[in-house]
Order: C-alpha cells, then sequence, then structure tokens
C-alpha cells in the first residue's frame, strides 16, 4: 500500500464509523464533531516526515466522505490519483499510468486502522483517549491501542487528531518507523449534503484494470 493510500486510512476510521462515543471525559471536541456526522467534504494537506523531522512526501487535494463506508480522496498533487471506496469495493485510479486497481473494500483494508470500519467496538473500547496540550489555539487528542494487537497489523501506532471549536482540522499518525503523517483540512463542510453518483467508478476506456471487476 502506498504511503499516500496509508496516510489517508485512518481517517476512514474516524469519518466512516457509524459513531464515535470516546471513553475519556476530556474528548468533548471529539465526540462533539463525530456524533451525527453523516457526511462531510474538505480540501486536505498531507505531509510526511521521517524520524529526523525531514519532509519525504507532499500530496494534496479533496476528500468527500459518506457515512457509513463511502469514501472518495481526490489527489491533485503530487500527481493525479483517485481512492474511492463504494462500500463493497475499494478502486484506486491513476490518471497519468492509465491503471485503474479494484479489492473488495473489506480485503483492501485489511491491517489498517480501517478496519475498524466493520468491527462492533466502539473507539473507545479499543483506545485509550487522552487530552493532550493545546497547539496553536488547537485542542489535541492522542488515541493509543489498549492493546499491542489493536490496531491488527497496521504500521501506524498512534493517532492523533486536532480540533477548533470541536471542528476537525488535523490528524496526525506516527508508525512503527517514527515517520509521522500529517493531515490537515480546510475548507470543511459537514453534513452539507453528498452526491451518491459521487462514489459510483467506471475505468475510463482505455484503462488497464488491475482486480476483478464488479
Amino acid at each position: 500500500m502506498t504511503n499516500i493510500v496509508r496516510g489517508l486510512a485512518s481517517l476512514l476510521l474516524w469519518s466512516l464509523l457509524s459513531g464515535a462515543h470516546a471513553a475519556d471525559a476530556g474528548s468533548t471536541s471529539l465526540e462533539q464533531f463525530f456524533t451525527g456526522l453523516h457526511n462531510l467534504t474538505a480540501n486536505f494537506d498531507q505531509t510526511i516526515t521521517d524520524v529526523k523531522g525531514i519532509v519525504t512526501q507532499n500530496a494534496s487535494g479533496k476528500v468527500t466522505i459518506q457515512r457509513p463506508g463511502k469514501f472518495r480522496w481526490d489527489y491533485v498533487t503530487p500527481y493525479e490519483q483517485l481512492v474511492l471506496g463504494d462500500g463493497q469495493h475499494l478502486w484506486t485510479y491513476d490518471a497519468d499510468l492509465e491503471q485503474a486497481t479494484v479489492k473488495p473494500q473489506s480485503d483492501a483494508l485489511a491491517g489498517t486502522p480501517a478496519l475498524l470500519l466493520s468491527a462492533e467496538e466502539q473507539p473507545g473500547d479499543l483506545f485509550n483517549i487522552a487530552p493532550l496540550p493545546a497547539r496553536d489555539s488547537e485542542d489535541w487528542f492522542e488515541l493509543t491501542p489498549k492493546s499491542k494487537n489493536g490496531l491488527g497489523d497496521t504500521q501506524f501506532n498512534q493517532l492523533r487528531l486536532g480540533f477548533v471549536h470541536g471542528t476537525l482540522v488535523a490528524m496526525e499518525l506516527v508508525d512503527a518507523f517514527d515517520q509521522t503523517t500529517l493531515i490537515r483540512f480546510s475548507d470543511l463542510n459537514r453534513n452539507g449534503g453528498v452526491s451518491a453518483v459521487l462514489f459510483d467508478f467506471t475505468p475510463p476506456a482505455g484503462v488497464d484494470v488491475i482486480g476483478e471487476m464488479p
């Protein structure tokens, strides 16, 4: 799985779960945002830095979420790429390579925090949720797996969420190699209405398709 796809995997957990009920009483901003969330759209900027703090990748684009189970990430930079989940299949489409891959959504997301989309447990049952010191007027929370296998086989050890006035503005992920993926959101529209056709994908004519077409 590419860094780009892995970088967004944790957001799928939080954006698509049917509800988020954190165990920690201090997680008011987190609960306020995710309770009653049906859909959202936002622009995003994604940065990956290594253990020395050196930036190894920048990306940006737009994300669209429809709960439960549907999402669309349109990457614009560093190259055009679409990552789309229609609830049954996960599509990755690279316009430059004229190539698309398709996999069962549940299988494709195995080993990532998004695996919890199908779990019965609430996030507070699987994570210890603790408030962190504010950063530039942003409320931050750290989510740490309660057990070693709390995230399955994912390479992410920690999730951190940042909020301003109850709105999600950032997500930070730390992996087993101490690489940090920071995703910042802007122009976020919560429950503003999303067209169902956005989650339908048909490969353009002439595109190579890897995987079994639905």
